[in-house]
């Protein structure tokens, strides 16, 4: 065969494949990445001996290849898309999702630390008072919804937050009177039962992603003891929406509080 119109290297699948990471690239990511390589793979196998032993049908097998290399493109850039448009903090946050903290304050989810380690502060404040030997920065027990978006924004080359304090993220970057995809919403909702997954302040902050009237999605941490996307009620009594923000990248990066 003079031409190989195959899918083109471009990304890496990422997905685990018999417990081994699956480093085998393609234009789509993930297990549907690499079916449609290994089907590729396979079809180039079945035709490699037809092309050079029947002419005739090479227009033919041409023509067959050239059509399921456009399906390859049409299927990566749907299944990219949500990454073309939305912003860089919130691919980054996507790719956190499920992270959760260890039960017990002697076994700790590294990557949650490393979310509250982007505010330093925390390090030096006792947990509480009846564990005044351990440190805020050094459990994942710590709410870290917060910690989680400030990540997320350094990450992608934004501002640093103000502080571990949902409520005090109404100060940072520029107000939206609408919300667009990535913008950061800080909530409140009495503390009771029903918040206890999400926080034991009442204040909670995360990236919204769709919605609008009494019910939005946002993506987050500490949200069910996780990052997640989560729908948020908004009605009466329920969450209310205390302001959405955006990141100005040309404000100077404010020192942990």
């Amino acid at each position: 065969m003079s031409r190989r119109p195959g899918p083109t290297g471009t990304t890496k699948h990422g997905h685990v494949k018999d417990g081994t990471l699956c480093l085998q690239a393609s234009r789509i990511p993930g297990v549907v990445g690499h079916t449609a390589q290994e089907l590729w793979n396979s079809a180039e196998r079945e035709v490699e001996a037809a092309w050079e032993t029947h002419p005739g049908l090479r227009m033919r097998i041409h023509d067959e290849f050239e059509a399921f290399d456009v399906q390859v493109d049409l299927l990566a850039e749907k299944l990219r898309l949500h990454d073309l448009l939305d912003p860089l903090w919130v691919r980054i946050a996507r790719h956190e999702i499920g992270e959760k903290p260890e039960l017990g304050f002697d076994k700790n989810n590294p990557r949650i630390l490393q979310y509250l380690a982007t505010f330093s502060d925390l390090s030096s404040i006792p947990f509480s008072k009846q564990h005044p030997e351990i440190m805020m920065g050094n459990v994942d027990e710590t709410a870290w919804c917060a910690c989680f978006v400030n990540w997320c924004l350094l990450k992608a080359g934004m501002p640093r937050g103000p502080s571990a304090r949902a409520q005090d993220w109404l100060d940072y970057g520029t107000e939206l009177d609408k919300p667009g995809v990535g913008a950061i919403t800080i909530l409140h909702h009495n503390s009771d039962k029903s918040t206890s997954e999400t926080t034991p302040s009442g204040y909670h902050v995360a990236f919204y992603l769709s919605g609008s009237g009494s019910n939005i999605t946002l993506l987050g941490g500490n949200q069910s003891h996780s990052v997640c996307t989560k729908p948020f009620n908004t009605k009466p009594f329920k969450w209310e929406i205390l302001g959405y923000r955006w990141p100005d990248p040309k404000a100077e990066k404010h020192a942990s509080k």
